[in-house]
């Protein structure tokens, strides 16, 4: 709805204003993306002695902050991936940020 309003102004001002507003689109997708992983982690963490989590640097801080003042024990292993996997026994959990970044970019050039 938001492209399809930026789409009105004309191709040029679309354009211009999806640039400027990628950032703020990236940064808040991230940052609900932690949120939503935090509240999953500590559910998962109640119910499994061994959690793991790996990830980018980043999204592993984000999230270990987002956690602060919470007693859980977490192996964070930085990996060279652009999303954030958790393990607890059977249970993987993953974020897909790529997957809606990618999202919001096709729309964009539609």
């Amino acid at each position: 709805m938001l492209i399809e309003q930026f789409a009105s102004l004309g191709p040029d001002m679309a354009d211009r204003l999806f640039e400027k507003c990628r950032p703020v689109l990236a940064r808040l997708a991230k940052e609900q993306a932690v949120g939503e992983l935090a509240e999953i982690l500590t559910t998962i963490v109640q119910a499994n002695s061994k959690v793991a989590a790996s990830g980018p640097a980043e999204l592993l801080k984000a999230l270990s902050e987002r956690l602060e003042g919470h007693s859980m024990q977490v192996d964070w292993t930085e990996a060279p991936v652009t999303e954030i996997s958790i393990e607890a026994g059977d249970t993987l959990v993953e974020s897909r940020l790529t997957d809606w970044l990618c999202a919001v970019e096709e729309t964009a050039d539609d």
